[in-house]
């Protein structure tokens, strides 16, 4: 038997505006390749019977993609040391990078933090978590394996 979750409006309480933009500008990967050919609200997969922002897209039936390009070809580096740290913030805007977490904030937002009048950015280190949320999870693991494999571990 489901039960579905009902919603109620009552009156009074505190009405903070919503700041929800932030967390919706990630880039998205589509699952096949097509024609956007819509964005409105339609019903969603979830308890609550409500509708959300949807993108609707006319497959083309090809499956293509855009070919991975690694960022040294992309940015023309040889070195890490050498990478821009804006093009880098916005490479990882690119990629769709977000949390993980429940509002799945987009990575490139904080990073972008201010620079002073010379142009200089506050920080200088990026310090990334590669702990698994999950014993059985590899993926971070295998990155950092195979950054140290390849010579790069400390620039990472």
């Amino acid at each position: 038997m489901t039960h579905m979750i009902q919603l109620h409006s009552f009156d009074g309480g505190i009405h903070p505006a919503e700041n929800k933009q932030q967390s919706t500008s990630v880039p998205l990967h589509a699952p096949t390749s097509g024609t956007v050919v819509a964005i409105e609200d339609r019903p969603v997969p979830h308890a609550s019977g409500l509708t959300a922002r949807c993108l609707i897209i006319e497959p083309d039936g090809q499956e293509q993609w855009i070919e991975h390009q690694s960022l040294f070809d992309e940015l023309g580096l040889t070195d890490l040391v050498d990478l821009d740290p804006a093009a880098l913030v916005s490479r990882i805007r690119d990629c769709g990078i977000a949390g993980m977490g429940g509002a799945g904030f987009p990575t490139s937002v904080k990073l972008a933090v201010k620079h002073d009048d010379n142009g200089n950015s506050p920080i200088n280190t990026l310090i990334l978590n590669g702990a698994e949320c999950e014993p059985y999870i590899t993926a971070d693991d295998l990155t950092l394996r195979q950054a140290r494999w390849l010579g790069q571990a400390d620039q990472i």
